[in-house]
């Protein structure tokens, strides 16, 4: 495996369609409208940017038959991502231009912001560019006590990334830890516990990972349970890439 250290950020925007949300809402205008509202125009990120260049976007749809339904991926290579903007009216905890998520435009019922720092990023050696984002997304998000975060964070980094990383098609594998978060739901800002503070992605062109032995040996070794039996809370989700956007130059996921 080798290491990089390109993309210092994450904004990852999950959200769960309406009862009219069609298949043409993520095509064309509305597709574009959907990422200028969550990334750059109506929620004013500017961060997003630097020298012009246009952040990749990967939309993931689940796998796991769990809500939400819908997961955006935006790399960003600026640091200033660890500043959260200030894009909301906060007087009436509206967002400015909402109305694009609901009724007869986006129809989405939800939708949640969360910004992540990057920790580390480990890639198998024969992954091309091209292979890059991963066909299929496991995502693993933890809350840590913090008398346990020490042992967390080395149990990932000095074991348990490298036993992932021998499931068949595994590709790449990144590791987040949270700055900041927005909920949004019918146009308004609402209340929203703290997401779990750590997030690991591991990319793989395999959609059977969650039933390999490699993933079962992952999670069962002494040192993960005794981690996972720690953890105030720990969520997995899997997803399936549906289609990528960069440089505002479109490209249909893998069918």
């Amino acid at each position: 495996m080798t290491e990089q250290r390109k993309a210092q950020g994450l904004v990852g925007v999950s959200f769960e369609p309406g009862p009219d949300f069609g298949e043409d809402d993520l095509t064309g205008e509305m597709h574009q409208r959907f990422q200028k509202w969550t990334v750059s125009g109506r929620l004013k990120v500017d961060w997003c940017y630097d020298n012009a260049r246009q952040v990749a976007t990967a939309l993931y749809k689940a796998t796991d038959s769990q809500a939400p339904t819908l997961l955006a991926l935006y790399d960003d290579v600026v640091t200033r991502i660890l500043s959260e903007p200030k894009e909301y009216d906060t007087a009436n905890g509206s967002a400015p231009g909402s109305e694009t998520l609901t009724g007869n435009n986006l129809n989405l019922s939800a939708l949640s912001r969360r910004t992540y720092t990057l920790l580390s990023t480990i890639v198998d050696p024969e992954t091309r560019a091209e292979d890059l984002p991963g066909k299929y997304l496991l995502s693993a998000s933890f809350e840590i006590t913090p008398e346990n975060e020490d042992d967390f964070n080395k149990w990932y980094d000095e074991e348990h990334m490298a036993l992932v990383a021998r499931i068949p098609g595994w590709k790449r594998g990144r590791r987040y830890k949270l700055v900041g978060h927005k909920q949004l739901e019918g146009g308004s800002l609402v209340e929203q516990p703290v997401p779990a503070e750590y997030l690991a992605l591991h990319e793989l062109g395999n959609g059977d990972f969650a039933h390999s032995a490699e993933i079962r040996h992952a999670r069962s070794t002494e040192w993960a349970q005794r981690v996972i039996g720690a953890a105030r809370r720990r969520e997995v989700r899997a997803f399936r890439l549906h289609r990528v956007l960069m440089n505002l130059q479109e490209r249909e996921g893998e069918a």
